[in-house]
C-alpha cells in the first residue's frame, strides 16, 4: 500500500485558487500554517502546507522559499499559535520572495478584509438587547460581527452561536481575547470527548477548533473557502461522522507515516475503539466489558462461551468495513476486557481470532499473523494474532528515537524488556553494551530476532537476561555493573513468584533498586501506563525514590507519548543525575 493513498500531501479539494503571484489553500484542521519554509529544509513532523506544497510538486524549480503570507489562519495574535492547527481556511501562500513582499503590501491596505466564521459558546438572543450592545462594542474595536446561526442554551454556557466576523486583515488584535472580554468563548470539537488537563497526562484525540477563515476581500482579489461540515455538528451539539473523525485523525498523523514509520495507532480512544496499521495490515482492538470472559484459560476454543463467540462475530464486520475504507488488505481483531491484566491466554480466551477477520480479494498471500515493520529506519518482528499484544509499543515511538539519538557509546540497561525494542533502538543508535531483562522467555526470544533483523546479534555487547527485575537489579549492582541509561517501563502490575508489584504503590522503591546501578551523571527514562497515576504524581515517585537513594538530580524533563496516542495515557520523565558520567 502505498502511504499517498492514505496520507496524500495536498488533496485537489484543499486547493482554491492559483496565479502567478499565490497559491490559495483551504487548509484544514490538524494542518499547520508556518511562516516560512525552505523546500529541502523540512521540520521533522512536516505536516504543515509549506511542506506538503514542496513535497507535491507545487513549489517551482529554483524557488529559494514558499511563504504563508496573511500571518497565518488566523493572522498574527487572531488565534494563539497552539491553536494554529487545529483552525482551518483561507491560506495564500507566495511563490517566491518577491512576490510575498508584494502580497503582503496588499493585505496591509485598510480596505483588505478576512472574514472568519466561529463558532460562539455564550451568544446573546438573537435580536436581543445584549446582542445589539455586543455588537456595537465590537464595532468600536473594528470588528463587524453578524450572527449567523444559533441554538437554544446548553449546559448553562448560554447558546451555540456561529458569528461570522469581518475585520482588516492587517494587524495584531487578538480576537479570541476580545471575544473572552466578553464572556464568549471559541467553541472546540473532539473526536473522543472533551480535552482534558494535558499536564495531569491525560487528554482527548485533538478535534478542531470551529474557528474558520472563510474569505478574504481586496482589489481585485476574493478568495472564498466552503464552510466545513464540523460546524453543523458542533452547532447542533452532535456527535461527528466516523468519516469525519477518521479523516482528521489521519490528518494529524501525516507527519509520521511521511517519516519513514509503517506502524499507526490510527484512533487513539481506550473507552471504545482503537485502530492501528501495520503496514498493510489493520488491527481494531475493542474495548468494553465483555460477556463471560474466561480470563484465565488454556484450554482450547472449546471454553469459549457463545456470547463472546457472538461478540467476535458482532464486530467483525465492522473491522472489515474499517479496512475497506482505509484500503488496507487484512483485518485483524482483538477484544480488550476492562481488566486485561488478569488474561493469560487471550487466543484460548476467544478474545483473538487466530486469523485476519476480512481479506482484500486482492492481497498478496500473507501466512500467519508475523510481520516486520520499520520505524525510523528500525526494523522490528510484530506479530498481529498473537494475544492481546502486536510486539511493539508504538506510544513509546518518541522515547526509541531519543534513545537511538543519545545512546552512542554508552551503556544501556532495558528492564521489563518485552521484546526488547528499546535495547534494539540502543544498540542501532551505537550503545557500547546492552542488557535487557524479562520473566518471559517467549518475549526475549522475539528481542534477539529483533536485534539479529538490525544487525546487532552480538552477544558479547547486546545481552538479555530471562529473570526477575526485581531480583536482578541488586544481583547486578552487587557485582559491580554500571549503565550510563537505565530504562524502567514496568507493567501496572505485575506478580512474579510470591512478589506483587503495582506501578501506583511501589514505583519509587523500584527507582531506588535502578538508581544503585545508574553511573554519576548517567539518565533514567522511567515510565508508567498506569491511568491511575498522573503526571504529577509520577514525578513526586520519581523524586521520593531520587531522595531515599541519595542520588541529587541535576535536570528532569517529562515526555509525551508518541503523537498518535493523544489520550496520553503513558506518561514519562527522562531524570539527568548530577555528577560526571
Amino acid at each position: 500500500m502505498r502511504v499517498d493513498a492514505l496520507w496524500p500531501h495536498l488533496p485537489t479539494r484543499w486547493r482554491l485558487d492559483r496565479t502567478d503571484a499565490f497559491v490559495a489553500l483551504d487548509k484544514p484542521s490538524q494542518v499547520a500554517a508556518p511562516r516560512r519554509v525552505r523546500p529541502g529544509s523540512e521540520p521533522a513532523d512536516g505536516n504543515d502546507v509549506l511542506t506538503r506544497m514542496a513535497r507535491a510538486g507545487l513549489a517551482p524549480a529554483g524557488v529559494a522559499a514558499l511563504r504563508v503570507v496573511g500571518d497565518g489562519v488566523g493572522g498574527r495574535g487572531k488565534l494563539r499559535a497552539e491553536d494554529d492547527a487545529l483552525a482551518s481556511g483561507v491560506v495564500l501562500v507566495a511563490m517566491d520572495e518577491a512576490r510575498a513582499e508584494e502580497l503582503a503590501r496588499l493585505l496591509a491596505r485598510d480596505d483588505v478584509l478576512a472574514t472568519y466564521l466561529v463558532g460562539v459558546q455564550g451568544w446573546p438572543l438573537a435580536g436581543s438587547d445584549a446582542e445589539a450592545g455586543l455588537c456595537a462594542g465590537l464595532r468600536t474595536e473594528g470588528v463587524a460581527a453578524r450572527l449567523v446561526e444559533a441554538r437554544p442554551p446548553r449546559g448553562g454556557l448560554g447558546p451555540r452561536a456561529l458569528v461570522e466576523l469581518r475585520l482588516p486583515a492587517a494587524g495584531g488584535m487578538d480576537v479570541v481575547e476580545l471575544l473572552g472580554r466578553r464572556g464568549l468563548r471559541v467553541g472546540h470539537t473532539d473526536e473522543i470527548g472533551p480535552a482534558l488537563d494535558p499536564r495531569a497526562g491525560r487528554g482527548g484525540e485533538a478535534g478542531r477548533r470551529i474557528w474558520h477563515r472563510a474569505a478574504i476581500t481586496a482589489p481585485g482579489l476574493a478568495v472564498q473557502a466552503p464552510t466545513p461540515t464540523a460546524f453543523a455538528h458542533w452547532l447542533d451539539d452532535r456527535p461527528e461522522s466516523d468519516a469525519l473523525r477518521m479523516d482528521r485523525a489521519l490528518r494529524r498523523r501525516y507527519g509520521i507515516a511521511h517519516g519513514r514509520s509503517d506502524a499507526i495507532r490510527l484512533r487513539d480512544d481506550e473507552h471504545e475503539l482503537v485502530l492501528e496499521r501495520y503496514g498493510d495490515d489493520l488491527v481494531v482492538a475493542v474495548y468494553g466489558d465483555l460477556p463471560d470472559v474466561t480470563a484465565t484459560t488454556t484450554d482450547a476454543a472449546a471454553a469459549v462461551p457463545e456470547a463472546l463467540k457472538a461478540a467476535v462475530e458482532q464486530h467483525r464486520a465492522h473491522a472489515a468495513r474499517l479496512c475497506r475504507e482505509l484500503g488496507l488488505q487484512r483485518a485483524w481483531l482483538k477484544l480488550r476486557p476492562r481488566q486485561a491484566n488478569v488474561v493469560v491466554d487471550a487466543v484460548a480466551a476467544g478474545l483473538v481470532p487466530k486469523a485476519p477477520v476480512w481479506v482484500a480479494p486482492d492481497a498478496e498471500p500473507a501466512p500467519g499473523g508475523e510481520r516486520i515493520v520499520e520505524e525510523d529506519g528500525v526494523r522490528y518482528w510484530v506479530d498481529l494474532s498473537d494475544g492481546l499484544q502486536t510486539g511493539l509499543f508504538l506510544d513509546q515511538r518518541d522515547n526509541r528515537r531519543w534513545l537511538r539519538e543519545f545512546a552512542a557509546d554508552r551503556r544501556v540497561l532495558n528492564t521489563f524488556s518485552y521484546t526488547c525494542a528499546f535495547q534494539v533502538a540502543a544498540a542501532v543508535g551505537g550503545a557500547r553494551r546492552t542488557v535487557s531483562i524479562d520473566a518471559s522467555a517467549r518475549a526475549l526470544e522475539r528481542g534477539r530476532r529483533n536485534l539479529a533483523l538490525n544487525g546487532r546479534d552480538d552477544p558479547e555487547r547486546h545481552d538479555t537476561i530471562r529473570g526477575d527485575v526485581f531480583h536482578w537489579l541488586p544481583r547486578l549492582a552487587r557485582r559491580g555493573d554500571r549503565f550510563d541509561i537505565v530504562v524502567l517501563d514496568p507493567p501496572s502490575y505485575a506478580r512474579v513468584r510470591k512478589r506483587r508489584f503495582s506501578a501506583a504503590r511501589d514505583y519509587a522503591e523500584l527507582v531506588v533498586s535502578a538508581l544503585e546501578l545508574l553511573a554519576p551523571g548517567g539518565t533514567l527514562l522511567a515510565s508508567v501506563n498506569h491511568a491511575g497515576v498522573d503526571r504529577r504524581r509520577f514525578e513526586q515517585m520519581i523524586r521520593d525514590g531520587c531522595r531515599t537513594a541519595g542520588r541529587p538530580i541535576a535536570a528532569l524533563q517529562h515526555r509525551s507519548a508518541a503523537m498518535d496516542h493523544p489520550a496520553a495515557r503513558m506518561k514519562a520523565v527522562l531524570v539527568e543525575l548530577a555528577g560526571p558520567r
